[in-house]
């Protein structure tokens, strides 16, 4: 689990640190551009109920060309493994893209969210990543993985043994694999 938090972490860097240009000498232009788009998704919940499928709303609004808001909506119907009994959820998740420009039609991205579920009092945090390809000059598929942590542990290191902790409960209850197409709106 811990290593799963580090990887993530590990991307979510490497992409900050990545993502910026050289921009000494250049002269760069501020484009704006907003996407919506539609999929499906296979849902696994680390809990008592099977995996499903579950169909997909987002949007993304690019503030630059390596940062975003997006807002995913995700609908999936969830079944109980030994009791004969369902629950419809419903995720509605804003949150931040950050976008490693790789070649000109395939960029990878991490993501983080927050997440609110029906039925649920507290947020949930996603952190995912993903690949998008651009089809066509208005279109682009995206494939993505997002991890739902119901709590944050936060890392610490004690003082003067150095021994390194975590603080609080943190720990993954859904994963999500989406695919879904989105077009562009200039």
């Amino acid at each position: 689990m811990i290593k799963i938090r580090l990887y993530f972490l590990f991307i979510f860097l490497s992409n900050i640190l990545l993502g910026f240009e050289n921009t000494k000498g250049k002269r760069t232009e501020f484009t704006q551009s907003f996407e919506i788009g539609m999929g499906l998704g296979y849902f696994m919940p680390r809990t008592v109920f099977t995996n499903s499928q579950s169909f997909t709303i987002s949007s993304l609004w690019k503030m630059t060309p390596n940062y975003g808001i997006r807002l995913n909506i995700l609908n999936t119907a969830l079944h109980h493994n030994s009791v004969d009994s369902s629950r419809n959820l419903i995720n509605i998740s804003p949150g931040v893209e950050l976008t490693l420009k790789v070649n000109e039609k395939a960029k990878g991205y991490t993501l983080i969210d927050i997440g609110f579920i029906e039925d649920e009092k507290d947020a949930l945090f996603i952190f995912g990543a993903g690949i998008k390809y651009r089809i066509k000059d208005c279109y682009t598929i995206y494939f993505e993985l997002r991890d739902f942590h119901k709590s944050l542990g936060v890392p610490f290191v004690t003082f003067p043994r150095s021994q390194a902790g975590i603080q609080g409960k943190g720990g993954s209850k859904y994963l999500d694999f989406q695919i879904r197409l989105h077009y562009q709106i200039n």
